[in-house]
């Protein structure tokens, strides 16, 4: 993928400006001093050296501004070395003191010409800053040295509060990322010799989007820790010029935030720095740096010191496109007809010349034409119009209207977005509360862990379900314990409420068929992927059980289901049926807005989905999906109509929950070619867990550290349940035949002796990887 097709939003920059820019830039010229922001061309220039709230930064560029090796990724020049300036650590030494640096960035350029590698000359200028002002933080990128040792300890030796080396990419991209002199294992070595020889802070930053795997990534990552480095930064590689290497990908900001949580909270690393935008010295981890050493804070706030500095600010927005008027619809088809009547009548000359039998060829022409036109018209009308004459409105933001309505038209809501009570509060202990609380942080970390997972390749492809916390959780916490959960597959919150290990849950995205063994005790059908599949199945239990216990039932079933599969024939099926039979059956709709990348106004003309229930006799509500309680007094009043109808009440009720899924359909989609981020951080201000948790707080429920515990709680039981998972001894390939029919039909035997006969002749490492 070439990298000159046109950058994300994500990636744009404001231009560099100001005044103490303009004064950073006035200081080096006047000391002859160089900067690997300008040399390198950093895409945070303007930022660093305009600065925000304090006197900005800029990392100094030591021995020259020519390498004398040829990174493939690097914009700085390469050969034509020139001897060192023996009065540049003193000039360095004096512009930091001019500029009023209180943390100073040190880089070189390799020079592989020199017996040292430049390391004294290094070391000197970091004494020569440490002389002029002890308290003055020093931070150094160094090359590698052509791995010496003794340069490496010159640098040690200097004391300079952190020390970085970049491994830039992960293994095998090293050639032809950087130069082949600098490799893989030798980074590892200089690292793992200063995390040895010092007491420093160790620091190193990967590139993305070079064409790296993500399990590949993640080794990268787990093997700088094993070498004790400290602190990592994750960025988006840039194409310098044509004559470097391409983007292979545009990384999303989501993958960088999954990184980071992967380096910091499962890896260990003191602190990551992780964004489209992050570099290797970025201000970010310098404030995470001085927060740690200056101020003495913990680890937990050097990381909020750090999060605070995260910048820079997004670019202005560009000035609104003039839209031009579209003409009126006949002109427009006038306009394209007259597009094709060149081309017709030459068609039609065609005709007349090589078959003058047929007569007079003008009437080829105009049947040609009219033909042509025709088409175009119809096609014009089928791709921009409805029956009903209603343009078609590719609307971003969903029903977010729906949402905006006030309850009181239909809409059961108990919480605003704040956590303030608009609605009838269900009778609940605080027990209770509490659980459902714990539940929903339960189902947002193992989701966010799950999708980590797999962007490491350790699991298969995941769909996420963050978003949806408040809807699953409310639902499945209504259910007695003899009802029934009919799944779709995103509902791992709601089967986890039911008494579904999460291990069980990993195993299922794992690819391991043991993962579809439920538990007796747990009433949860198993996942099912295709759209809509499952509706007919909870009808026809609900049913059964209705017809085994002659009319009468004490138990409820819940079939969950997005809003794309309103636009399937099973559910019209399903739905009928129920309605017909009178089962006692919830239809819960997670309506999120999108099926993949349809928005909701594409699939269906109806104001709502909840009102489809109308058509097959029985009642639709229509509930504030990211309201936990308005869920769960909405699921708990159906499933009491599903066991004990009130007169002439029909027992199934389709609850259509309003909702938004925060991340992507699955982990194989990207959800930003089909909708905005603007979109996404709208729907965020009602995430289902602060609304609860505000109003829990509100009520005295929780506070602080009862909130700590859950968190701490949550973490552990999630851990744990991947290391059980990761730990599970692999099944043998071989039953994967075992569980396609309950007895194996001719066609699945066949299959299954030709898989023996290839592993008896290539053996299982052909097929298994350990």
């Amino acid at each position: 993928m070439s990298s000159r097709r046109r950058k994300p939003d994500w990636l744009k920059m404001r231009p560099p400006s100001g005044r103490r820019f303009t004064e950073i830039k006035s200081t080096l010229r006047d000391h002859d001093l160089h900067t690997v922001c300008e040399e390198a061309n950093c895409p945070n220039l303007g930022e660093c050296w305009s600065g925000r709230d304090g006197p900005g930064t800029a990392t100094f560029m030591l021995m020259g501004d020519r390498c004398s090796r040829g990174c493939n990724f690097c914009d700085v020049e390469t050969g034509g070395m020139e001897p060192l300036d023996p009065d540049e650590p003193a000039n360095v030494a004096e512009a930091v003191t001019e500029i009023g640096l209180e943390y100073v960035v040190l880089t070189s350029v390799d020079r592989d010409d020199l017996a040292d590698g430049g390391s004294r000359h290094f070391a000197e200028t970091i004494r020569e800053i440490k002389r002029r002002d002890p308290e003055t933080l020093v931070e150094v990128l160094i090359p590698d040295f052509g791995g010496d040792p003794d340069a490496v300890d010159r640098i040690v030796d200097a004391e300079p509060d952190v020390i970085a080396h970049n491994v830039e990419t992960v293994e095998r991209l090293q050639w032809p990322v950087r130069d082949r002199r600098a490799t893989y294992a030798q980074t590892l070595d200089v690292l793992e010799r200063v995390d040895r020889e010092s007491d420093v802070h160790t620091k190193t930053s990967v590139m993305l989007g070079l064409g790296e795997y993500d399990h590949e990534v993640y080794r990268t990552l787990r093997d700088l820790r094993n070498v004790g480095v400290d602190i990592v930064t994750l960025g988006q590689y840039l194409q310098p010029s044509r004559s470097h290497l391409d983007v292979f990908e545009y990384v999303h900001p989501d993958a960088f935030d999954t990184w980071k949580r992967v380096a910091e909270a499962e890896l260990g690393f003191l602190y990551c720095a992780s964004g489209p935008m992050v570099r290797s010295s970025y201000k970010a981890g310098e404030f995470f740096v001085e927060a740690l050493l200056r101020d003495g804070a913990s680890v937990e706030e050097a990381r909020e010191a750090a999060r605070a500095a995260d910048w820079p600010a997004p670019p202005p927005p560009s000035p609104p496109r003039r839209r031009r008027r579209r003409p009126r619809l006949h002109q427009r088809l006038s306009r394209i007809g007259g597009g094709f009547r060149q081309f017709t009548e030459n068609i039609a000359e065609h005709r007349t010349t090589t078959d003058r039998s047929a007569g007079d060829g003008r009437s080829g022409s105009t049947v040609c034409q009219f033909l042509a036109v025709f088409l175009v018209t119809v096609n014009y009308l089928r791709k921009h119009y409805h029956a009903g004459r209603t343009a078609f409105a590719y609307a971003k933001v969903g029903t977010m209207s729906t949402l905006e309505r006030d309850p009181r038209d239909g809409m059961v809501q108990v919480l605003d977005e704040d956590g303030g009570v608009v609605g009838d509060v269900p009778e609940l202990s605080d027990d209770e509360f509490v659980a459902m609380y714990r539940h929903m942080k339960l189902a947002r970390h193992f989701d966010e862990r799950a999708v980590s997972l797999q962007r490491q390749g350790r699991m298969g492809t995941y769909p996420p379900l963050s978003g949806q916390e408040g809807a699953q959780v409310g639902s499945a916490m209504a259910l007695a314990e003899d009802d029934w959960l009919v799944p779709s597959y995103r509902e791992h919150g709601a089967a986890m409420v039911r008494g579904l290990p999460l291990k069980e849950t990993l195993l299922y995205w794992m690819g391991d068929e043991r993962g579809s063994l439920i538990p007796e005790d747990a009433n949860v059908f198993t996942p099912a992927v295709p759209i809509a599949s499952q509706i007919p199945h909870a009808t026809g239990m609900a049913w059964a059980d209705k017809l085994k216990n002659d009319g009468e039932t004490d138990t409820g079933f819940i079939c969950y289901f997005g809003d794309g599969a309103t636009s399937e024939g099973d559910f019209h099926e399903g739905l009928n049926f129920a309605g017909v039979f009178d089962t006692p059956t919830v239809f819960f709709c997670n309506n999120n807005q999108w099926a993949i990348s349809v928005p909701r106004e594409r699939q269906t003309a109806s104001e709502t989905l909840a009102q489809k229930a109308i058509a097959y006799g029985f009642e639709g509500v229509q509930v504030d999906g990211m309201d936990p309680l308005a869920v769960y007094k909405s699921t708990t009043e159906a499933l009491e109509k599903a066991k004990d109808p009130g007169e002439g009440e029909l027992r199934p009720t389709l609850i259509e929950a309003v909702q938004y899924r925060f991340g992507a359909h699955t982990t194989a989609d990207d959800p930003t070619v089909y909708r905005e981020d603007e979109e996404v951080e709208k729907w965020k201000a009602k995430d289902p867990i602060p609304r609860l948790e505000k109003f829990l707080r509100n009520q005295g429920i929780l506070d602080d550290e009862r909130v700590a515990e859950v968190e701490e709680s949550v973490r552990e039981e999630v851990a744990a349940a991947i290391d059980a998972a990761e730990s599970t001894v692999r099944a043998d390939p071989s039953t994967m035949f075992d569980h396609v029919f309950a007895e194996q039909t001719p066609e699945i035997r066949r299959q299954a002796e030709e898989f023996a006969r290839l592993r008896e002749t290539y053996g299982d490492e052909a097929f298994l990887e350990e």
